[in-house]
């Protein structure tokens, strides 16, 4: 099952490699313990299909500060994707294991992973990015 959090994690990355986010590794308990500026809003959020039998389902948020040609891109990206929907709402929190905040003070995107991943597994995927883990 590992096999397929990290290909999941993988194609998330590509969703967001557009914005060249960075920050310091931490772990949060939740969102408000871990909230840069520009992440206070949702913009949109991009809700990932599983990468196959027993991946994960992952949803990309965008947040207020996302400049709008990242925004563009990022949508692109996610329409690209086969099952994936691109949305103006934050990702639901029901079944959501951990999330990944990457901001570098101007964007901030939160990859939030579901069950059956676990927070070891997006803590262990987040970190070497220089992201910030957030437990659920």
């Amino acid at each position: 099952m590992r096999s397929y959090v990290i290909l999941s994690l993988m194609m998330l990355l590509l969703v967001t490699a557009g914005c060249s986010l960075r920050t310091s590794t931490s772990v949060g308990n939740d969102a408000s313990d871990t909230n840069p500026a520009g992440c206070d809003s949702v913009k949109a959020s991009c809700d990932l299909p599983t990468s196959g039998p027993g991946g994960v389902r992952l949803c990309v948020e965008y947040g207020s500060a996302t400049s709008t040609q990242a925004l563009s891109d990022a949508e692109t990206t996610c329409k690209s994707a086969q099952g994936a929907a691109w949305d103006t709402k934050p990702c639901t929190t029901s079944g959501q294991v951990a999330g990944c905040r990457l901001s570098n003070g101007l964007s901030c995107s939160t990859s939030w992973a579901y069950a059956p991943a676990t927070k070891d597994i997006v803590e262990g995927e987040c970190a070497p990015k220089g992201g910030t883990t957030i437990a659920r």
